[in-house]
């Protein structure tokens, strides 16, 4: 039941039902407290929401469940640069940053606009730091993706379009 509501809530992001996606992630969260993925999608579409307190709580909640989750940190390094919480935001950002050296593009131009807001820096030293880390990344991301076959899974949620807009069904091939 629990991976139903989460991919019931993945569909309804997906299809633009923002609120109602909001609402079966609690519902996965009440079903699996001890997860922090759990956590962290509810923080991510809180957020999307503009419910930005409630995203912070729950991403904070996510990182107390597994302190290393980069997405987490990163997620809680945005929202906390939305509610004008520059300094935290940089350390979240670095921090991200040095859990996954290789992070996404993402993390890295989040970082240097955060830099921007920084407290008391000189156009020089933001300059210089934006040099390091964009000489810091990864030159040829690509080579982290191997070529191997993927493999197929089973759906839980399954969405298709019909005739009166979108139908979201549990596929019964997935329910024990």
């Amino acid at each position: 039941a629990a991976n139903a509501c989460m991919g019931l809530a993945n569909a309804l992001r997906q299809m633009e039902q923002y609120e109602e996606s909001v609402e079966a992630y609690r519902r996965a969260v009440e079903l699996m407290p001890d997860h922090a993925v759990v956590y962290l999608n509810l923080a991510g579409m809180l957020s999307h929401t503009l419910h930005y307190e409630e995203a912070l709580a729950s991403v904070q909640h996510a990182l107390k469940l597994n302190p290393e989750l980069a997405s987490a940190i990163n997620l809680l390094a945005d929202v906390l640069q939305t509610l004008g919480r520059h300094e935290e935001s940089l350390a979240a950002y670095r921090r991200a940053l040095a859990l996954d050296p290789e992070a996404s593009f993402n993390i890295h131009s989040n970082l240097l606009l955060a830099l921007n807001y920084q407290a008391g820096a000189t156009a020089g030293a933001l300059l210089a730091e934006a040099r390091a880390l964009i000489r810091g990344c990864h030159p040829r991301p690509e080579s982290a993706f191997e070529g191997s076959q993927a493999e197929y899974i089973v759906p839980d949620v399954v969405v298709r379009r019909t005739y009166q807009g979108w139908a979201v069904e549990i596929n019964p091939a997935s329910v024990p």
